[in-house]
């Protein structure tokens, strides 16, 4: 299986690209991020780019069975809205976009717990916007992922997430019934559903939210 893979940097994408590189099914793995991802392998092809405004110029890279798309920042980080918008989605859907080209059949997406356009979260508005948006391409078969709270090891330091992750162990026993959905979810655990459902059987839309991929 080829697999293309979009937000190759950040915590569930590089966690996931670890899996696929170690995984037999995958032959090849075809990267496009804006600095490398430090890892080598015969089977890793990087594509390191500038800009992903247009990504007519690189379609032709992007055939493959599966687009993973762990693309995704923060206001803080974009440093606006309108930044943040243009990135997680304007360069979501070009990518989604580049994969319906390309006949890539399946596109799988993470997005957010509690992504809604009716939401009063501007964070959570454009994450449902941008599930829509996808979903309007028409791409064979779509999976979206919306995790809780992620727990991993990240580049840059988090003040408010580390302090809501210390939060969530010390009080992990509050993580039931009805609240189990806002149970953190580990980054292995995330990227290793995002390949399962390449192997599952189905066509259309399939939205995975974060209970079900946290361990039991």
């Amino acid at each position: 299986m080829r697999a293309v893979v979009t937000g190759a940097t950040g915590l569930i994408g590089k966690e996931l690209l670890r899996q696929l590189l170690s995984d037999d099914r995958f032959e090849r793995i075809v990267v496009f991020a804006r600095r490398s991802t430090g890892l080598i392998s015969s089977k890793l092809e990087e594509h390191l780019l500038v800009s992903f405004d247009d990504m007519r110029p690189y379609y032709h890279y992007m055939r493959g069975d599966v687009m993973f798309c762990a693309l995704g920042t923060t206001i803080k980080k974009a440093g606006s809205q309108e930044n943040f918008r243009k990135a997680d989605y304007g360069y979501v859907l070009n990518f989604a976009l580049a994969a319906k080209a390309m006949e890539v059949k399946h596109f799988v997406l993470v997005s957010s717990i509690g992504a809604n356009s009716n939401s009063k979260s501007f964070y959570l508005r454009v994450k449902a916007e941008t599930e829509n948006a996808v979903i309007n391409t028409g791409i064979e078969k779509i999976t979206i992922l919306r995790p809780s709270m992620l727990l991993g090891k990240r580049e840059e330091f988090r003040a408010g997430e580390r302090a809501g992750i210390l939060f969530a162990r010390v009080f992990s026993f509050l993580f039931r019934g009805v609240f189990r959905k806002f149970k953190p979810v580990k980054d292995s655990e995330v990227a290793g559903r995002m390949i399962s459902e390449c192997f599952a059987d189905y066509s259309g839309v399939k939205i995975i939210e974060t209970e079900e991929m946290s361990a039991k």
